[in-house]
This record gives structure tokens, sequence and C-alpha cells, in this order.
């Protein structure tokens, strides 16, 4: 028999009589899949909202920044200082330092939420604008999360940020 490599999965080695896997609802698997895409990166505060009639509803939040809590149905206007520049593209998806980017540094939510590092991209579902994958970290630092911490080319984040738009 080969070996496999670290990380495959044989079907002798499942067993068929084993307890099934728990439940996990949609929200849950959200949950984890935004925790560990906020870990890989590095980042604070992580969250997938939609946008709901002028308003953008936070559905699913992973950490949070400087004491900052983002919660679900956290609901801001949608006119917000971020919001609106990532949907229209004025921001780029990457922001390696807020404070010192011409837009964000003159921006009071940076100062107040203390955002170093910001990573968006907007959501789309069925061709129509959903709503903002976010990242935030106090520092402008991005981690690339592989073997430990170190810093990665923003190209290649900026492709990544660019998978969800």
């Amino acid at each position: 028999m080969p070996a496999r490599k670290s990380g495959q999965v044989s079907m002798d080695t499942l067993d068929p009589w084993a307890e099934p896997a728990p439940e996990i609802t949609d929200d849950q698997m959200a949950g984890q899949l935004l925790h560990l895409v906020r870990k890989r990166f590095g980042m604070d505060l992580a969250w997938i909202s939609r946008f709901d009639q002028g308003r953008q509803v936070v559905e699913t939040v992973s950490g949070e920044l400087k004491g900052q809590l983002v919660t679900p149905g956290f609901s801001p206007a949608l006119a917000g200082p971020y919001r609106v520049r990532v949907v229209s593209g004025d921001l780029p998806a990457v922001i390696p330092d807020a404070k010192t980017n011409p837009i964000t540094s003159a921006l009071e939510t940076t100062r107040r939420m203390g955002i170093g590092a910001h990573l968006a991209a907007p959501l789309r579902a069925g061709g129509h604008l959903y709503g903002t994958f976010v990242l935030l970290r106090d520092d402008h630092r991005l981690s690339t999360g592989v073997h430990g911490s170190g810093s990665r080319s923003y190209s290649r984040d900026s492709k990544v940020a660019g998978l969800a738009g």
C-alpha cells in the first residue's frame, strides 16, 4: 500500500459505525470560517454584513478591535465613511496602514476605532451586491498565518480580497 501524505484521509480509516458529526448551522459554519480567515491574516476583528434598506447589517463577527465590539445585528447607516468607499471602489481592498492612507487617515472612524490595517471587499450574490467582508487590525502589520507570523506582499493579499468581490 502506498504511503499517504500528511493530511490525506483514506476511506479505510473512517469508522462507518462512529457517531455522526454534530449538526452545524450555516451561521455557526460562517462564524468558524470567519474566525479562521481572521486568524490566518493575523487580524483583530472580522465581520460579514449584508445591505438592507440603506443600512449595513452585521451578520457574523469574529474578534474585537481595542474594545470596539461589533455584534451581529449591529446596523449602521450604509453612508458610513468606509462602507461607501469600499463598495464604490474609492478605497483599495487592502489598506496596510489606515493611519497613513490619504483618505482613511482623515476619517474620524479610523481614530475612534483605532484602525491600522484594513482589508475589505464587497460581497456579491447572484450578480447583485449583497454586503461586505471586512478584516481590521489595530496596527499596520498584515500576517500570513503560515509558520507563525510574517509579512506577505500586499498584491497577494489583494488577490485574496478580490475573491470576495
